[in-house]
């Protein structure tokens, strides 16, 4: 009997390296946001968070004393609201701009991807940084 699927082990281990690597970042930088002063940093005072996700959310528990969260968005959403802030997917029909808020994203991987997807949206006017480049700034 032939088999007709083909195994490419060379893609397999490469797709394993990634996956290590997403994890163990993803680990680190919740690490990092568990241990750091945020009073250290200058954290916006209006901050849009990009990735509903466990980061994401950990991010708003440790900086919602500190600042205005607004929104989240993420390119797919799976619920509306996080203790009552909203969750809007990334193509939202809904004006959501706001000039003074800071777009943090938090995803560690696929950071170039993300902010082309967010100038090519309409927070393409807004300011961005991703969570690391922020946590840099102790």
């Amino acid at each position: 009997r032939k088999n007709n699927l083909m195994f490419d082990a060379d893609t397999y281990i490469e797709n394993l390296r990634k996956t290590a690597f997403i994890w163990r970042s993803r680990y680190e930088l919740m690490y990092r946001l568990s241990t750091i002063d945020f009073s250290s940093i200058a954290v916006p005072e209006k901050v849009v968070i990009y990735g509903a996700g466990k980061v994401g959310r950990f991010l708003y528990e440790r900086i919602k004393n500190r600042c205005t969260v607004k929104y989240f968005i993420d390119r797919i959403t799976y619920e509306d609201s996080y203790k009552d802030i909203p969750v809007f997917n990334l193509n939202s029909e809904k004006e959501l701009i706001d000039y003074e808020a800071w777009i943090i994203i938090t995803p560690v991987y696929d950071i170039q991807k993300i902010e082309k997807s967010l100038d090519e949206s309409q927070f393409c006017d807004m300011h961005y940084i991703s969570l690391n480049e922020l946590l840099m700034k102790v």
